[in-house]
């Protein structure tokens, strides 16, 4: 036996213990190891009204502006900011100040019911306004289960991993002059705290982000906008049919993605009955098929009810976009209900998460998933 070898392993194993003992989480173990370069200032949209943070000897609560402490009576367990009529107001104190709220030791912090990492800084304003400034490294932990299900295989999650970063530095660029860069919703890319990172999956999510650490894609040398969706549907639109001429580039371009087809969201049905239809529309009249225009492939292109007319983006807003899962449908129109067929979960520009996966079985990695949904492209560092 070769003693010295095994010197060492018990050694690694001693010290990795001792590491992991003086974590209090896996997450928090795992977050220490990402890169705390960039941070990236995230509005936590729900956060408005009443606000509970329990009090620990490692968090810190002090003023904005003055950066002096908050200092509470030693059986206080529990920080509370609430909106009362005109003033904020933190454990029955006025608030006049932002307050800006981290641990010392870099453990998350629980707010409500979600854990978070970084600073909380919370703003009396009009409606209380909380912004967590994090690294972006260790908001990529989160966002990726967030995004995607953490049972993707590894090239997919590398790939979600280096777009997901690429959208934060983009927005980080652009809103430089706002009080944040992003938000936690699908107006961005949805941030859930830490709540939702189960420990079984953290190895591979962590190992998709620290793999591709500072990675990001780059059109110009200039990081792009990195739409993402979860089904194409099979076919892939363009940033300009989309969103219009501000997302008119070249690495989004309308073109066939067979690695979508019959993948989750590949196709879907609903079915709304007609005394739905016309609660949501306001309209006493049913649908008919003389309101509706398809298009060559026959979708449904426009539909006028009444005296106004619905492109297919505003009527699928106006339905419900967890129900019409994509703009691309047929109509099937009984005496009853309006029956919709379509293809697609998402706006269907950019990266289809399923179909990236779909890739990724078939023994693709992330750089040639990230060359096929985003071509004329180039991976670069921010």
């Amino acid at each position: 036996m070769n003693y010295k070898i095994l010197f060492f392993r018990l050694i690694s194993i001693l010290l990795l213990a001792h590491f992991c003992f003086s974590c209090k989480t896996k997450i928090e173990c795992y977050s220490d190891k990402t890169s705390k370069s960039y941070e990236i200032r995230v509005k936590l949209k729900d956060l408005n009204s009443i606000i509970n943070i329990p009090i620990r000897k490692d968090i810190k609560f002090v003023d904005f502006i003055t950066k002096e402490p908050l200092v509470f009576d030693k059986k206080t367990k529990e920080a509370t900011i609430i909106k009362n009529g005109e003033y904020t107001y933190i454990n029955d104190k006025k608030a006049l100040s932002p307050i800006s709220v981290f641990s010392e030791k870099n453990k998350m912090i629980k707010i409500n019911d979600r854990f978070y990492f970084g600073t909380i800084t919370i703003y009396p304003e009009s409606s209380i306004t909380v912004i967590n400034s994090i690294p972006i490294e260790t908001y990529l932990l989160s966002v990726l289960p967030s995004e995607i299900p953490a049972t993707f295989k590894i090239e997919a999650m590398k790939a979600q991993a280096v777009i997901a970063r690429t959208y934060s530095i983009y927005f980080l660029r652009k809103n430089v002059d706002n009080n944040f860069d992003v938000d936690d919703s699908t107006n961005y890319q949805v941030y859930k705290g830490f709540n939702n990172v189960e420990d079984k999956y953290l190895k591979n999510i962590f190992s998709a982000v620290k793999s591709t650490e500072g990675k990001i894609i780059t059109y110009n040398d200039e990081p792009i906008i990195a739409y993402f969706h979860s089904n194409s549907g099979g076919k892939l639109k363009s940033g300009l049919e989309y969103f219009g001429k501000n997302s008119d580039y070249p690495y989004l371009a309308a073109k066939d993605d067979p690695y979508s087809i019959d993948s989750p969201g590949y196709n879907w049905t609903y079915d709304l009955s007609m005394d739905q239809y016309k609660t949501l529309f306001k309209t006493d009249s049913n649908l008919s098929y003389d309101a509706i225009s398809f298009n060559d492939s026959g979708y449904a292109d426009k539909i006028k009810i009444d005296n106004a007319e619905y492109n297919s983006k505003l009527f699928r807003k106006t339905v419900g976009y967890a129900k019409l899962k994509s703009e691309t449908f047929k109509i099937e129109i009984l005496d009853d209900k309006i029956i919709f067929n379509g293809y697609g979960y998402g706006h269907g520009v950019g990266m289809s998460q399923w179909g990236a996966n779909s890739m990724a079985k078939q023994n693709f990695d992330y750089k040639d998933i990230i060359e096929f949904y985003y071509p004329n492209t180039e991976l670069g560092y921010y």
